[in-house]
């Protein structure tokens, strides 16, 4: 799209407004109903949102050190590319503390979910097993220490047992029908 600012998806019969206030549009009661959900928007013109041939980079890897930061090649890396969308729409989406209160943010991130869900079909069908190509390895300096598998992911569920980082690798959560 040559200026996703024009983007349908900042109609009201979408997302709202691009910009400011969700004064019009389907959420534009959110912040009535729940104060805690107040969100604006900023479009911001000339940040790079993902294109096919980035995604298609993507899914031509086969490993998660090939997509993920933080040594993923830029064409291919999955969390820059994520990142733009973020950047673009601004304004409470720019925020990592805020950004799940825009509506926008979900279909965002769903959208990513599925790239990451066909990356790992196609990991599966190379006969990569998709729950242990963690991208690790504690003598590359370019890798930091918090990258470790073994450390918490800051999700706890229950009083009992705290999600690894690998865990989030695990194919419980997407099991194949």
């Amino acid at each position: 799209m040559t200026t996703p600012t024009g983007s349908v998806l900042f109609s009201n019969a979408f997302f709202g407004p691009g910009f400011g206030l969700p004064i019009t549009g389907p959420f534009s009661t959110w912040p009535q109903i729940n104060p805690n959900t107040v969100f604006t928007r900023n479009l911001a013109a000339g940040i790079q949102l993902f294109t096919v041939a980035g995604i298609n980079a993507i899914l031509r890897r086969r490993r998660n050190r090939d997509i993920l930061v933080p040594i993923a090649p830029a064409d291919s890396d999955l969390d820059r590319q994520h990142g733009g969308a973020h950047v673009f729409i601004g304004g409470t989406m720019n925020n990592l503390n805020s950004a799940a209160r825009d509506p926008i943010f979900f279909s965002h991130h769903a959208f990513v979910n599925q790239i990451w869900e066909r990356f790992r079909l196609n990991q599966r069908a190379a006969g990569i097993p998709t729950a242990t190509d963690y991208p690790w390895d504690p003598n590359d300096q370019r890798i930091p220490a918090s990258h470790n598998p073994n450390l918490t992911a800051g999700f706890t569920i229950s009083p009992f047992n705290s999600l690894r980082q690998i865990d989030g690798f695990s194919d419980d959560f997407f099991q194949l029908v």
